[in-house]
């Protein structure tokens, strides 16, 4: 449980130091070397986010009995 309570933190402290070495490897990589650092930034800034998130939340409950679902289920409305 601990580690699930400081992982969010651990990631975002990574990607932090992941953006540093980019912005200090940009000024000298070709073009090439750009696409890859920058869609590496991409794949480590959605991992920080995914990991703040709770996702399997999302997998766990059914859509019908969520909040926000704007759509009631088809058997809930009342006929006259």
């Amino acid at each position: 449980m601990a580690l699930r309570q400081r992982a969010p933190w651990g990631t975002l402290a990574a990607a932090i130091i992941c953006l540093l070495f980019v912005l200090i490897l940009w000024g000298a990589a070709t073009k090439s070397r750009k696409i890859v650092l920058a869609s590496v930034m991409v794949v480590v800034a959605f991992a920080a986010v995914m990991s703040r998130l709770n996702y399997f939340e999302w997998m766990s409950i059914p859509w019908t009995l969520r909040s926000s679902n704007p759509h009631p289920p088809a058997n809930s409305t009342k006929e006259k």
